[in-house]
This record gives C-alpha cells, structure tokens and sequence, in this order.
C-alpha cells in the first residue's frame, strides 16, 4: 500500500477495478451502439484519471465514479432490453450497488443490490455464468457483513456460511473462484487452526489447478496464513524498531502480556480496533500489558496523527515499507487489523485477537 492518502484511494476503488472479473470468459456477441455502450462501460472499471488529495476527496471521488457507473449500466439496460450482455449488466449493477453500500449513508443501494442479485439467481431464463455470478457475490457480501460483526455472532454464523459455500462448490464446480471463497471464509475460523488449516490447503490445492495471475496471488495469501498459523504457540523473537525511542526486544517484555496491534491510519477497521484497544487498556496497568502498536502507513506522520486522535501513546513502530516491511512479512501479515497477544512468556495465542482483545489478555493471563 501506498501513504494514507494513496491507499484509501486504492482501497476504495479496488471494488471498480474487480468487476471485470465477471466478464472473465463470457463470449460477448453485440454490434453497433450497444457494443460502444458496453465498451465505455468496461472503460470505467479503470477509475478516475487522477489520485485524491485525502479521504474526503477519496470518498467523493468514489460515490462520483460508482454513480457514472451505476448510470451507465442502467441506461444500458433500458437502452437495449434483448441484448445478450443484459445479464452481465444486471450483475455488474449489482456489484457497483453493494460498493455503494460500503460508502456512508449507502444502505438502501445494498437492498437494491439484493434484490437486483436474488432476481438473477431465481430467474430461469438467467444464464447460468450470470447465476453463478450472482450467487457468487451475494456469499461475498455475506462474508464480508459477517466480519463485521462481534466474534460470537460470527462463532455461530460461520458453520451456515461455510455449507452455502460448500453449495456453490457442487453447483458450480469449475468455478475458479471457489478457492478464493474457501480462503475468505477461513478468516472466520481464526480462533479453530485445525478447521482452518484444512480450508486453506483445499483452496491450495484448488488454486494449484487453474494457474494464472490470480491463483498466484491467492498462493501467496494461503502462505502468509499458513505462515501465521505455524506462529501459533511458538514464542515470537522480534527486534522492534519504533518511530521514536530505543528499539524494543520482545524477549526484554517476558514477564508481560503483549499486545501487537497491526494496522494503518487509512483502515477504518483498523482505527476500530485502536479505540477498542484504548478502551480496554484502562484496567491493564496493574495486569502488566504492554502495548505496541505497528503501522503500515508509508508516512508515520499519518499513522501518529491517527493515534493522537483516538487517543494513544502506546509506542509506535512504522517502517514506511507498508506490506514489504521485514516484520510484515516475516509473520505473514496480509488482513488489515490483526492482533497478535503474546503471553507472559512470549507465546502467541491465536491468529488474530482483534474484536475480542481484552478476553485474550485475560486468557493469555491466565496461561
């Protein structure tokens, strides 16, 4: 990732950029003003021609460029009623809807979204590439609203959403896409290593079968999460360079719970976490917890700026080398905000702690 404000544009546009993946070998039969039509629709998928100068701009750059697409998928669609791309029409109107939806004050383009996709889907006339599409982005969705909510909603959700994967799988078994569902639904099952190992090595082995650009990049993420979960149980030797300050030795901090929040000022999830972290941290001085925080803002002038607004003066460490940096890569770091709590002897207790930190520094306290 870039500095703040580069990445939050990259972030909020990546939805843009993915819809192509839709019209992944779809034959395409059209002539004359419905093709250009379609063609200048494709050409949106590039977004905007220029870089926002911070995340208000981002944020009106990105209802700007949804609404022009948006816009021009509906006019396609009243435009050219039989043409043979309508369904793709539908379902990339659908997806610019639910990227809508993401946006403040987006809810009712996510019920629109619904209801454009749950069409698709029961509608026998629909191919069945845009069937599997639909259903496709409406587990997406699922997912990603899941990660969202607190950890025991999840805990009791995921079994559900992991069977209406393991659905789409049979219906739709050359799908390409069912590897990077298996992955995303196994950050559902962080705190079960055994279950989520499993899910990560049938996506490998998926994923190994339709090589590519995309199931190379889908590779990489399996290793990093097979990297962190061979963390867990093991004591972590970490030299730290913070922003300001000595550098800091995770063996010098035995004796205490540590608590490593990794994260970057332009993750709204990340800045969640910061606030649930300072939240809990009142009640930790007497239980000797110690606090690092690590940003992967390219500018730590970003990264102190957002803890002085939370606020938090726990030690920053900020390499500028976002995903590159040594540490980030070493542990395998690849989802914006992960938590790791080591106990007072330096051992990792679960992948990820984040929404449920204070119950693992307890638990940690308690080994």
């Amino acid at each position: 990732m870039s500095a703040a404000t580069h990445a939050f544009s990259r972030q909020a546009f990546a939805t843009l950029a993915g819809l192509a993946f839709l019209l992944a070998g779809t034959a395409v039969h059209a002539t004359g003003s419905a093709d250009q039509a379609w063609q200048n629709i494709l050409a949106l998928d590039r977004g905007p021609k220029r870089s926002p100068r911070d995340r208000a701009d981002a944020l009106l750059f990105a209802r700007e460029h949804l609404a022009r697409q948006a816009d021009g998928l509906a006019r396609f669609l009243a435009e050219f009623p039989r043409e043979t791309r309508r369904e793709q029409a539908r379902v990339r109107l659908a997806a610019v809807r639910l990227a809508e939806a993401r946006l403040p004050g987006g809810a009712a383009a996510g019920v629109e979204a619904e209801r454009i996709l749950a069409a698709v889907e029961s509608d026998p006339a629909s191919p069945a590439a845009a069937r599997a599409d639909a259903r496709y982005l409406r587990l997406s969705e699922s997912m990603q609203r899941l990660a969202l909510l607190p950890p025991a909603i999840r805990v009791n959700q995921r079994a559900t959403l992991l069977a209406a994967i393991r659905e789409f799988a049979s219906r739709h078994a050359s799908d390409r896409r069912i590897a990077g569902l298996l992955v995303e639904v196994a950050t559902l099952f962080d705190q079960v290593p055994v279950e989520k190992r499993r899910l990560l090595l049938e996506a490998e082995t998926l994923a190994a079968k339709n090589p590519g650009t995309a199931a190379d990049t889908l590779r990489r993420r399996i290793a990093d999460d097979v990297k962190r979960l061979n963390l867990v149980g093991q004591t972590l030797e970490l030299r730290l360079e913070p922003v300001e300050g000595a550098a800091i030795e995770l063996s010098a901090l035995r004796g205490r719970t540590v608590v490593l929040v990794f994260w970057a000022s332009w993750s709204a999830p990340s800045l969640r976490v910061l606030e649930e972290v300072r939240a809990a941290s009142a009640a930790w001085e007497e239980k000797r917890v110690a606090v690092l925080t690590v940003s992967l803002d390219e500018n730590p002038a970003h990264a102190r700026s957002a803890l002085g607004q939370i606020p938090l003066r726990f030690p920053l460490l900020c390499d500028g080398r976002g995903w590159e940096g040594p540490t980030i890569r070493r542990l395998g770091i690849n989802a914006l905000p992960t938590v790791f709590v080591l106990d007072r002897s330096g051992r990792l207790g679960e992948l990820n702690a984040s929404g449920r930190i204070e119950a693992a520094v307890r638990e940690s306290a308690g080994r």
